[in-house]
């Protein structure tokens, strides 16, 4: 088989790709039958490290294919960012701790569907980002967040940021006496 061959090829069976072996196999298979359809893929699941192959799978496969990154690893926001812009489809993963701010810049084509994990190294966060970055982040942990700042545009989004970094508001609850 070359690929000037005219053939047409399209799975119907085996709709999920598990692993760097299905992955790299659709990319050859694609490289070989340029014609190849596999639009009835929809689900990828991949290690962490194999994300790079995720991403360029993501142009072959069903618009709404569901992509989980296996949560012993983590990827970075930008490529959570990547892969939820290439589909439709729920994106699972853990997003490498970090700041609320980059991170929340990093996801913007994250909606509420996908299921993300996230923790913050911050000591400080903004009222308004951390709130946004929490809208989009199924499991967060900001433990970590001493501080809450707002400017006064923004002070209604403190009691939410206090609620989702509780454990700033015990730290503040016990020095306001």
């Amino acid at each position: 088989v070359k690929a000037t061959d005219v053939i047409t090829f399209k799975p119907t069976t085996d709709t999920d790709l598990v692993g760097k072996d299905d992955l790299n196999a659709l990319l050859d298979i694609k490289k070989l039958i340029p014609n190849a359809n596999f639009s009835a893929i929809n689900v990828i699941n991949a290690d962490a490290k194999d994300v790079a192959l995720v991403k360029n799978v993501l142009k072959d496969v069903a618009a709404n294919v569901a992509v989980t990154i296996d949560p012993l690893g983590d990827i970075s926001a930008a490529d959570a960012n990547a892969i939820a812009k290439a589909t439709n489809g729920i994106v699972k993963a853990t997003i490498k701790d970090g700041s609320v701010a980059a991170t929340l810049k990093a996801l913007t084509n994250v909606d509420t569907n996908d299921v993300l994990t996230f923790k913050t190294t911050d000591k400080t966060a903004k009222a308004s980002d951390l709130v946004a970055l929490n809208s989009k982040i199924a499991t967060g942990d900001y433990t970590s967040i001493e501080t809450i700042t707002a400017d006064a545009k923004d002070v209604s989004y403190v009691s939410a940021a206090l609620d989702i970094a509780n454990n700033t508001y015990s730290k503040l609850k016990n020095k306001i006496k």
